[in-house]
């Protein structure tokens, strides 16, 4: 037999397994095995590939009998409850290794001693371990690594140079929620991903040689000195560096970088100018810049970029005039800055093609649903944070379709604010109301029209909320959208279910009257048909009168 893949219903429950010496591929991943993996697999000495992930395997993988076979290509026990040794060394004869999986087992540190592993590892993955492990020492004899994932692991130390250094053919590096220190030197195959690892010091110009870069996050770190006059690659959508403690001026920086959709360096301690070069970035829609050191004024190249939609210039010494075409903006939203960055990984799947090639394994296939997401499209959402009354607020994926603003608070301006700077005109958007965390919603002194959504938390807000708009209508605000002249939103099937409650309402108040008025019909024509209740009700109302008339009842009322 070539290949056995166990389904969840089959279980273990296969006569003759031990005896599958020629087996080359043995899938046993997604089923609910337990306890200690057969000591007869070791028979199997035509093995290439085993996939054994999510199960709850125990026992240490060192004593297991995948250590006696050293025809193994592939291994992958994610997500059991292996126990893996740091070292790794019970697995250095095993000269045809290239893809090892360890995700989600626990990680026992263990000495490596004058030991040198036989293989050359092309990918590694070691993210979300147990244990507090350290960084695997195996690792300073590998030069043929093309993807490393050692996320969420909180290894610490200084960051590995020598391991850029000696796989010069890696293209896919993924260190993110690690305690990394020291110097960040990058070759110019990787493609950086690596925000939440503690880094600091100066970013070094080799980053300049990263052309095909699409997305930088190097944010919340401790990165100081000046960005690289040199790093100006032409294909980069987007850049976080913020939270940093980086200065210097932006002089040539970002110059030919184009395709630039959002740029965020907010919280650092840039100085000088904002370049005009700026007026470059024409495909750029959020900038953010706050919290830093500019000065000078504000470049009017602002208004010739008609994708902006997201200014935040507040926090810095920028003086003069808001320059007059500012009150001219559009403010336009752009699916791009809310889309997702999608980065096709070519280099590792022509490495696992040309792996399948070699090794003819059909069902390697499967290597393209591994969890660890390798070989798959990168999905990243874009995020933006914006201030409004004071408060941050972080905002991601979609919602930044309905975003816009601008920001330019707490500088040295002076002088008259640009007509039409800030007016919103139009409708509000019926899409608002999907929104269901929106907590904050005021649009007052604008030029807004039209119908107030009434729905969701839209039904919440006051009328400080809409007012200064004099071409709104609806509730909260007084001006009824029939008598205004406003058209009214298409309904939907909420709205009818609305127009259903209020002819309900109708209906009641209707109903009422016309019960009110029977009920005292049939009174009246009780009385009058039966005249000892007649004389009774009448000699009740004459006590009651006269009851109120007295001097001592009149007396009584005054006392009260």
């Amino acid at each position: 037999m070539y290949h056995l893949n166990v389904t969840t219903e089959e279980k273990w429950n296969f006569p003759g397994l031990c005896e599958l010496k020629n087996l080359q591929e043995l899938d046993l991943s997604w089923n609910e095995y337990e306890g200690i993996f057969p000591s007869c697999v070791a028979n199997m000495t035509s093995l290439r590939l085993v996939e054994l992930s999510h199960n709850t395997f125990i026992r240490s993988i060192a004593s297991s009998p995948l250590t006696k076979l050293t025809s193994l290509e592939y291994i992958s026990i994610s997500s059991n409850n292996f126990q893996v040794p740091i070292s790794f060394k019970a697995f250095f004869n095993h000269s045809n290794f290239n893809f090892l999986f360890l995700e989600n087992n626990e990680i026992i540190n263990d000495e490596l001693g004058n030991l040198v592993p036989n293989f050359q590892l092309e990918v590694f993955s070691m993210l979300n371990s147990r244990g507090c492990p350290s960084l695997p020492s195996f690792l300073y004899y590998q030069s043929n690594l093309r993807i490393l994932h050692l996320s969420n692991n909180s290894i610490g130390w200084n960051f590995p140079t020598w391991l850029l250094e000696n796989n010069t053919r890696l293209k896919r590096l993924y260190l993110m929620d690690n305690a990394f220190t020291g110097p960040l030197k990058l070759p110019t195959s990787i493609n950086p991903n690596m925000e939440n690892f503690d880094l600091e010091g100066p970013i070094s110009e080799e980053i300049c040689n990263l052309d095909n870069l699409s997305l930088l996050d190097l944010s919340e770190n401790k990165l100081c000195g000046s960005i690289p006059y040199c790093f100006n690659p032409s294909r980069i959508h987007h850049v976080y560096l913020s939270n940093n403690q980086l200065e210097g001026e932006l002089t040539y920086a970002f110059y030919n970088s184009s395709s630039l959709v959002s740029l965020d360096l907010r919280y650092n301690k840039f100085i000088g100018n904002i370049p005009q070069s700026i007026g470059n970035l024409s495909h750029l829609s959020i900038i953010l810049l706050s919290n830093n050191h500019f000065e000078g004024t504000i470049p009017p190249q602002f208004c010739e970029m008609d994708q902006l939609s997201m200014i935040d210039l507040s926090f810095n010494f920028l003086s003069r005039q808001i320059p007059h075409c500012f009150g001219n903006l559009t403010l336009e939203v752009t699916e791009e800055k809310s889309g997702w960055v999608e980065e096709v990984f070519t280099s590792s799947l022509q490495t696992l093609l040309s792996y399948m090639d070699e090794v003819e394994l059909e069902m390697a296939r499967h290597v393209f649903s591994l969890e660890t997401g390798f070989f798959r499209l990168n999905d990243v959402p874009i995020t933006a944070k914006f201030i409004t009354k004071r408060s941050s607020y972080t905002y991601k994926g979609s919602i930044l379709n309905y975003m816009s603003g601008i920001d330019l608070s707490s500088n040295k301006l002076h002088g008259k604010i640009p007509d039409g700077l800030g007016n919103l005109s139009g409708r509000i958007p019926t899409d608002l109301i999907k929104l269901n965390v929106l907590a904050i919603f005021r649009v007052a002194h604008n030029n807004l029209a039209g119908m107030i959504p009434e729905k969701a938390q839209f039904g919440t807000f006051d009328e400080g909320r809409y007012q200064g708009n004099p071409y709104l209508c609806g509730r909260p605000l007084p001006n009824d959208c029939t008598s205004t002249g406003s058209t009214p939103v298409l309904p939907t099937a909420d709205d009818e279910n609305e127009e259903c409650s209020l002819m309900d309402m109708e209906f009641f108040y209707i109903s009422f009257i016309i019960s009110y008025l029977s009920v005292v019909f049939c009174i009246a024509t009780v009385l009058f048909i039966n005249s000892h209740w007649r004389r009774a009700c009448f000699h009740l109302i004459e006590g009651s009168f006269l009851d109120s008339s007295s001097p001592d009842a009149n007396f009584l009322q005054s006392i009260e």
